[in-house]
């Protein structure tokens, strides 16, 4: 059983850095590019932004 866990991710623009729910994803046009240490659950995020853009 897979289980995705609920994310708060990072992101800068310029110097200034922002947190947001993974949920804000959805709400973004345009490519995005996942970074993260090795586990941290980028594999999972892309099945759930996959599932539910169907």
């Amino acid at each position: 059983m897979q289980v995705f866990i609920p994310r708060r991710l990072h992101y800068a623009v310029g110097t200034e850095f922002r947190e947001v729910r993974h949920e804000v994803l959805l709400e973004l046009s345009g490519n995005i590019v996942l970074l993260g240490e090795a586990g941290g659950g980028k594999t999972r995020l892309t099945e759930w932004l996959g599932d539910a853009e169907a």
